[in-house]
């Protein structure tokens, strides 16, 4: 049993962001269709991006697999 547990201090600094656009795209599809299926939601993302004149600058994709198959999300 634990008699004393040591707190742990909770410091942080909150600093202002610029502001950014995010658009995403997603999908779920059999882990086999990725290598076709992804470079065109990159370029969904890209084409809502630059009707909002924003930059993608930094691609991004996260991955999840579920029962459905793989559910894929494009920033």
């Amino acid at each position: 049993m634990i008699e004393k547990e040591n707190e742990m201090s909770a410091d942080y600094v909150v600093k202002p962001i610029p502001a950014v656009r995010l658009a995403a795209v997603t999908d779920t599809m059999d882990p086999a269709e990725m290598g076709q299926r992804i470079g065109p939601m990159f370029d969904q993302v890209a084409a809502i991006l630059t009707t909002a004149r924003a930059s993608l600058a930094t691609a991004i994709a996260t991955y999840a697999e579920t029962e459905a198959g793989t559910d894929v999300v494009v920033r």
